[in-house]
């Protein structure tokens, strides 16, 4: 099962959850390969993009972050 999908399915099941508190609740999340030879301040700054990508474009979303920095949702 690949990342995304694991991502996918949490996003919809904390979703369609109802924890009691009234309000809706939802993820946005970031995510990606480490990449040889890439410290981990250069890793998290890729994943942070993603993330920060998912929470603009509508919140609720899983966006991936590829290897050559591109992005994807």
């Amino acid at each position: 099962m690949s990342t995304r999908t694991v991502a996918e399915k949490l996003r919809n099941i904390i979703q369609t959850e109802n924890f009691g508190i009234g309000d809706k609740i939802t993820i946005s999340s970031g995510f990606g390969e480490y990449i040889a030879d890439e410290n981990a301040d250069q890793m998290v700054s890729r994943m942070d993009k993603a993330l920060y990508q998912a929470k603009i474009h509508g919140r609720n979303k899983i966006v991936a972050a590829r290897l050559n920095n591109n992005l994807t949702r």
